[in-house]
């Protein structure tokens, strides 16, 4: 169970995934994340198991209270390839810095994760793509050069909390709550 942004309307990054989707097709290696599926990862409370209903419910109540209103347009502004995909960096602003801050304090109390004494480092993003294979990277790099998913703009995410499953690769979830941020 984990708290994610998702993008039910963001046209912006809905088209950034899509020239991404084309450039990628017939690439080995490269499982492309469907539009529907495209979420900003942040704090995980544990694993659905391990928390019953109204800890679930608690968390969620404390951190969509405790959330910020108004927020500024969430940036995205540089591809990035790591170890296992495609990612689209996120500029960090206050707000979503604030609401990691909300998440973790409520995680810490109502959470099942081990010791959240030394948080991770926030690098926020969305995977356009997960590497299923081997992949030839100055091909996918040659064909996502000039893309121009430099700024992509989303106004107002969705502040989710899912219980998330990852089969073959890709990821699904059954949203138990959400809060449209920014509006």
């Amino acid at each position: 169970v984990t708290f994610h942004l998702t993008f039910p309307d963001a046209p912006q990054l809905h088209a950034a995934s899509q020239r991404f989707a084309a450039a990628a097709q017939g690439l080995a290696g490269v499982g492309v994340v469907p539009q529907e599926w495209l979420h900003l990862t942040m704090v995980g409370l544990g694993v659905a198991s391990d928390l019953d209903g109204d800890r679930i419910d608690r968390a969620a109540a404390e951190v969509f209270r405790r959330a910020p209103l108004g927020t500024e347009p969430l940036r995205f502004g540089r591809l990035w390839l790591s170890e296992t995909g495609v990612l689209l960096a996120a500029d960090n602003v206050a707000w979503l810095d604030d609401l990691k801050r909300v998440q973790d304090e409520v995680a810490a109390v109502h959470g099942t994760h081990p010791d959240r004494s030394t948080p991770r480092e926030f690098r926020p993003h969305v995977t356009l793509a997960y590497f299923d294979g081997p992949v030839d990277i100055d091909e996918l790099e040659r064909r996502i050069h000039q893309l121009g998913l430099d700024d992509v703009a989303v106004q107002a995410p969705v502040l989710a909390l899912i219980d998330l499953q990852r089969v073959r690769g890709l990821y699904s979830w059954r949203t138990l709550d959400e809060h449209r941020l920014g509006e």
